[in-house]
């Protein structure tokens, strides 16, 4: 049997960030071949929810308001009820309401992508779980698919022409982040952590890029914490790897797995210094393709950032070696090939 041709996503949240941006990019490519995708979230931004529609998917959004919401899990039945081949479900609150609201009749088979592995009620609630690194207790049940990241963009803008746009001066050491903005991701650590920098180089600025709850309160803090013309918020950018090559440091604070962010910077050939946990273990080997520094240790974060800000032989070095390491494990066309095959084997296997 060959690739199924319904395929129902369900995600946790549509929000361009993480697994968010993983579907979209996999949505793309199969309505491209063909296939009939539906996208079920439980919340989604209006932006991203119309970027998946472009992409050729049809969206559905239940409007989650709490933790459990029984009028989501009443809507969620009703979608699942309606015809696919195959389900895939992205993020462990999705999950748990694919669990309760799923048919016990259903043929199609079921496809989670985690952070990590389930509480045991849930271990049963789906054919295969997908990781993005591999997994302490691994069985035949589990799958590592690692994050896909495409070739470099090379229509960025002129650099002068984008510290013009940004009103910066032309001699700016920048340093960017990229990410959602809220509590609990260390961005608050990471303004500190800046200002520690600026205060060894007072050209450095710092350029975030990513949106949220959080944007709001986080900016009135920057603009406490240090020179307000210093800290840019640049809200949720698309294209980010337009922007990468204009950024000369890339910080990776937040410890979700995939770090997509950071992937891109990598390929983009811009050096990523990053908090030392597991998810950034698994794609940086230290001291060769980037720098990992304890976490809340603003010190080694801005020492390693300063190392590379005055030393380009030691930035171009690592950044070379970085973009070589995701050409090499982490390609989009990779990416791609593993979920049809993971789809055509599950397809293709008996079902009780």
């Amino acid at each position: 049997m060959s690739q199924p041709r319904q395929i129902l996503h369900l995600i946790s949240s549509l929000d361009g960030y993480g697994q968010s941006k993983q579907l979209r990019q996999l949505v793309e490519r199969q309505a491209a071949e063909g296939c009939q995708v539906r996208i079920v979230a439980l919340t989604a931004s209006f932006r991203e929810r119309l970027l998946c529609e472009r992409a050729g998917a049809v969206c559905r959004v239940l409007l989650q308001r709490w933790q459990y919401d029984p009028i989501v899990a009443y809507r969620l039945a009703r979608e699942l009820r309606q015809p696919h081949d195959l389900l895939h479900v992205w993020g462990l609150a999705a999950l748990r309401y694919a669990n309760f609201a799923r048919p016990a009749t259903t043929a199609a088979p079921c496809i989670a992508t985690l952070a990590q592995l389930p509480p045991k009620p849930l271990i049963a609630s789906a054919d295969r779980f997908v990781f993005a690194s591999p997994q302490k207790h691994s069985n035949k049940q589990t799958v590592v698919i690692p994050p896909g990241v495409g070739a470099p963009t090379s229509d960025s803008l002129p650099h002068d022409e984008f510290l013009e746009l940004l009103s910066l001066p032309a001699d700016a050491r920048i340093v960017g982040m990229a990410g959602q903005l809220t509590r609990g991701r260390g961005l608050e650590e990471a303004i500190w952590c800046f200002e520690l920098v600026r205060t060894l180089d007072e050209r450095a600025r710092l350029l975030i890029f990513g949106s949220g709850p959080d944007r709001h309160r986080l900016e009135r803090f920057s603009r406490l914490a240090s020179e307000p013309s210093a800290i840019r918020f640049l809200g949720y950018q698309e294209n980010l790897e337009r922007w990468l090559p204009h950024v000369e440091v890339f910080w990776q604070l937040g410890s979700e797995p995939p770090p997509l962010a950071a992937l891109e910077a990598m390929a983009s050939q811009v050096p990523v210094v990053a908090t030392d946990v597991q998810a950034h273990r698994q794609i940086i080997e230290a001291g060769r393709t980037g720098f990992l520094f304890p976490v809340a240790s603003r010190a080694i974060c801005a020492r390693h950032t300063m190392r590379l800000l005055k030393d380009p032989e030691i930035a171009s070095t690592t950044a070379k070696a970085a973009a070589e390491e995701v050409s090499r494990r982490f390609s989009r066309e990779s990416f791609f090939r593993s979920y049809k095959e993971l789809y055509n084997r599950l397809a293709c296997e008996p079902r009780p």
